[in-house]
């Protein structure tokens, strides 16, 4: 397929991509954080299973992958930087708020992304029904003609 070098490279540097966000996670040791991080692995996972069973969708992922993913994780890095320090004041406290608070909309914004991911198979499938409904209706099979014939019937 033409799409397998493309998704092979997406999902090799997926793996990196979740090896670091795992590391990252076991620095941190505030539970919320960690779930939200826990949230970020299971979405960002079921993205790149997706590349595995479709390659073809590793092209809608090209902006994923050369920004929200570093970013993301350059993110997370900085998180557990400020975790590991000694001293804390209102501006690494501040900073860590807004990152734990942005990582909720990141979370979001790839469920999203994953769900875009579907768009052509939706498509494909309502207009399968829409086509199977149009020959049953001219074949006096759907719904609504075998309600008239039941009426003329009785």
């Amino acid at each position: 397929a033409k799409n397998a070098p493309e998704a092979r490279m997406v999902l090799e540097e997926g793996e990196k991509y979740l090896e670091a966000v795992h590391v990252c996670k076991e620095r941190i040791s505030d539970p919320e954080m960690r779930q939200k991080i826990e949230k970020l692995e299971n979405i960002t996972g079921k993205i790149f299973d997706e590349v595995k069973k479709r390659p073809e969708s590793a092209s809608g992922l090209r902006k994923f992958m050369s920004y929200y993913l570093p970013t993301t994780l350059k993110l997370l890095n900085a998180y557990a930087d400020l975790s590991e320090r000694e001293e804390i004041g209102d501006n690494i406290r501040e900073a860590k708020k807004e990152i734990s608070e942005s990582l909720t909309g990141i979370n979001q914004a790839f469920e999203k992304l994953f769900d875009s991911l579907f768009e052509d198979v939706s498509w494909d499938i309502s207009s399968d029904i829409s086509v199977m409904k149009t020959m049953m209706a001219h074949d006096g099979l759907s719904e609504d003609d075998l309600i008239v014939q039941e009426k003329t019937v009785e």
